[in-house]
């Protein structure tokens, strides 16, 4: 991501130089012979500034001018209804999943890239991502997290307080009479069995099964560093659910997927749109 920001900030800046080298030649008009700098005995003249401008830069910023023109132009040939902000929250979410700098709607900046995010989604919903797109993409991220997720219940304590538990576990008493007993944090996730925020394979746990972690990223105390290196968790497996059945289910779960599709391969999209277009409208380079 701080790639994608880096070329994102190099672009507007190589926009913003061609746009300034436009004002002085079309506003300012200078004189084009007009030396801008001395090296030694040898002056550099105006012209040879914006000719250099132009082939170290000119080309980039230009394409990249035409495709925002271009996203404008068929964006108002769908002729889609005003948005409001709730869709642009729900948006945020799945950017912050992989661009974790876009805080909220309150910062203009933020602001902005939502909407041209939005409005490039639209596109490529319309023009490049179809149900094999979809369907490519789900097979990749099962090879990478596994055939099925997990619901979780999650006890979390100190590493003394979970040896207790897992005694009170092997005798079969319920979890929740355990925390409330042992005073310990109950909580529920989901997440794959292969690829998981817990760093362990669960495929090979059946339900009412559980792991011992060893490391958890809950803080109990800010101030207390040794206590938050003795802080665990038992992971309880509550369910094991068949990743196709529902979640990589696109008839059933087509718009999540699809967020999350997008949100991963905004760049790659973004270019597939511009590429239809550029092939749909006219260009011309003066």
């Amino acid at each position: 991501m701080l790639i994608e920001k880096i070329k994102n900030n190099f672009i507007l800046m190589l926009i913003l130089l061609v746009l300034i080298g436009f004002a002085f030649f079309f506003i300012i008009k200078p004189n084009e012979s007009k030396p801008v700098a001395k090296a030694g005995d040898s002056y550099i003249s105006y012209q040879e500034l914006v000719d250099y401008l132009m082939d170290l830069n000119g080309k980039i910023a230009i394409d990249s001018l035409i495709d925002n023109s271009l996203f404008d132009q068929e964006f108002e040939v769908l002729n889609i209804p005003e948005v409001d902000d709730e869709i642009f929250i729900e948006q945020l979410r799945f950017i912050q999943l992989f661009n974790p700098q876009h805080k909220t709607l309150g910062d203009v900046t933020t602001k902005k890239f939502v909407e041209y995010y939005f409005k490039i989604k639209i596109l490529a919903e319309t023009y490049t991502i179809n149900d094999t797109t979809l369907h490519r993409f789900l097979l990749r991220e099962q090879e990478q997290n596994g055939d099925y997720f997990i619901d979780a219940v999650i006890l979390s304590g100190t590493h003394e307080q979970l040896l207790k538990a897992e005694n009170e576990l092997r005798l079969g008493r319920r979890y929740d009479e355990i925390a409330r007993e042992l005073s310990l944090q109950i909580d529920y996730n989901q997440f794959f069995t292969a690829n998981n925020e817990y760093g362990e394979d669960f495929s090979f746990l059946e339900v009412g099964q559980y792991l011992h972690i060893m490391s958890s990223n809950h803080i109990i105390d800010n101030t207390d560093q040794n206590n938050n290196a003795n802080y665990h968790s038992i992971v309880i497996v509550n369910s094991i659910n068949d990743v196709n059945d529902k979640l990589f289910n696109i008839n059933e779960n087509r718009e999540l997927i699809l967020n999350v599709y997008f949100s991963k391969n905004f760049s790659q999209e973004r270019m597939n749109v511009s590429q239809y277009l550029r092939m749909k409208y006219e260009i011309e380079y003066y």
